[in-house]
């Protein structure tokens, strides 16, 4: 019989910080991060021996360049893969591509916006690299595009297309070092207590600028305090707080500009309730079936449109808080029928430990 299934998984967030002083693990977002590598490793393994898999699509953020204390050079993506627990995974994926039965797609987020097509093809040249995913009626993105803080952003020549949600992660990382089974504070817990503190007043002054400044006087972070940048972003080696504040102030100006107030508005939303952009989604691509990954909450729901049509929204969740269980999205096709269901999963100690929800489709 073909094969029928595509898995999506996403938002590992596997960093490293090479400094003596720090542990060397006590910035990263996973608390464990050999751990969860292993426990990721295991999962590709399974999807690998499965024969009904067609495509395993990576939907970003797998690995983790911006979690880095601002007065630190972040890592590169050579120096991610070639860590202990970017081997363990590199390892597990050279395996899958080498598959000839099942695809496996690369599609960057934001937090690994650095992996790019060349880097991949040097490490795993088997797997092929894209920005969205799309199959019939199934689309398919990390998700991060439509949320204003985490766009990729060339408007303003400041290091490259890093956005504004870089620089709140650097600060963010370097405010404290998460406490065993608590919710880092760059998580979108956090983030939602932020954006909530300026929901009423953005039409008043600007978004960004008001966000930033909450998240530097939440670190405690003076305006002179300096942000170490990465290598080849085209940027100084340092800018300052006040610096990134300034250059970001008319960021919701120019959504509105270039959309409109209601898409813009429905972007500065997305930073804490991403699923706002699936019925859009879903209307622009025709599709029945929309994946994200970016938001760090699985979900799977019947929606309908912005054009009235039905369709499904998943999100994969995450691998990477302590808080929260290990999930990933399946989606299985049935070509007689035309019927496509869409599963969500948990993996747990190198099984599906259960499946959280269930829906079906017809295309």
């Amino acid at each position: 019989m073909p094969r029928n299934k595509s898995i999506f998984a996403s938002d590992l967030h596997l960093g490293v910080i090479a400094d003596d002083s720090t542990g060397g693990r006590q910035f990263a977002w996973v608390l464990d991060e050999d751990e969860a590598a292993h426990d990721f490793a295991s999962f590709v393994r399974a999807v690998n021996a499965d024969p009904d898999v067609a495509e395993v699509v990576l939907l970003g953020d797998i690995f983790d360049t911006w979690i880095c204390p601002i007065e630190m050079k972040p890592p590169t993506m050579d120096r991610l893969l070639a860590s202990h627990a970017g081997k363990t995974v590199m390892t597990a994926l050279e395996t899958l591509s080498a598959n000839p039965e099942a695809r496996t797609i690369y599609l960057p987020g934001n937090h690994d916006m650095d992996m790019t097509a060349e880097i991949l093809a040097r490490y795993l040249p088997n797997i092929a690299f894209a920005s969205v995913f799309e199959k019939g009626r199934v689309r398919a993105e990390h998700g991060h595009v439509y949320g204003m803080f985490n766009a990729p952003d060339s408007s303003q020549p400041l290091a490259g297309e890093l956005p504004l949600g870089y620089f709140m992660t650097r600060l963010w990382a370097w405010r404290e070092r998460p406490a065993a089974g608590a919710a880092p504070p760059h998580s979108p817990v956090a983030r939602r207590a932020i954006f909530r503190d300026i929901l009423g007043i953005f039409h008043k002054i600007s978004v960004a600028r008001t966000a930033w400044d909450l998240v530097a006087a939440d670190a405690m972070a003076p305006p002179e305090a300096q942000i170490v940048l990465p290598d080849g972003c085209g940027a100084p080696p340092a800018v300052t707080i006040e610096t990134v504040g300034e250059r970001f102030h008319g960021l919701f100006s120019k959504w509105e500009a270039a959309t409109d107030l209601a898409r813009a508005a429905k972007a500065f939303e997305a930073e804490h309730k991403l699923d706002v952009v699936a019925p859009t989604v879903a209307a622009d691509c025709a599709a029945n079936i929309v994946v994200f990954g970016h938001a760090h909450e699985a979900a799977l729901e019947r929606r309908t449109s912005e054009a009235g049509k039905p369709f499904l929204y998943a999100n994969c969740g995450s691998w990477c808080e302590a808080h929260k269980p290990r999930t990933f999205v399946e989606v299985v096709r049935d070509d007689f029928t035309g019927v496509s269901t869409v599963l969500l999963a948990e993996w747990r100690n190198g099984a599906i430990a259960r499946v959280m929800g269930a829906e079906s489709i017809v295309a």
